[in-house]
């Protein structure tokens, strides 16, 4: 009657895991922007995420418009050079991924549009995407025999 208990969710599925959106990552930055244990500002995620306010405390990055309220959550994000993965809308606030915003030709944040994992396009939120398009097949090569 023996058994290993399993300590932590990360051994075994060999991956980091949020308990929050239990969900597999394999970085911190390419976890979902949604996750309530993620903090927007430096991308570390867990528990104690997203980053708490302190008092007389304000900074505003450069590279990316980030607003901080937490000094350690600002020197992070400062080591981990994530300026380069996201930035703040200075119009809408809302903050973009680079990668995603930068495929397919795009340059880019378009205010009112977001990424569609339904259609793998950019468009208005509230156009609303129910079917995933379909990709033609390649016809397989076949032969007809007739005896």
């Amino acid at each position: 009657n023996h058994f290993d208990g399993v300590r932590r969710a990360s051994d075994l599925f060999g991956k980091p895991y949020c308990l929050s959106c239990e969900i597999i990552y394999n970085r911190p930055k390419d976890h979902s922007i949604t996750c309530t244990s993620k903090c927007q500002n430096c991308s570390r995620i867990g528990p104690n995420y997203p980053c708490q306010p302190l008092d007389n405390y304000f900074k505003r990055c450069n590279g990316c418009s980030k607003e901080f309220n937490n000094e350690e959550c600002y020197t992070h994000h400062l080591k981990s050079n994530f300026c380069h993965n996201s930035k703040k809308c200075e119009k809408c606030g809302v903050i973009w991924n680079v990668k995603d915003n930068n495929r397919n030709g795009r340059s880019g944040h378009v205010c009112s549009e977001r990424y569609c994992t339904t259609c793998f396009s950019f468009h208005d939120p509230k156009r609303g995407c129910y079917i995933k398009p379909l990709t033609p097949r390649k016809p397989k090569p076949y032969r007809i025999y007739r005896l």
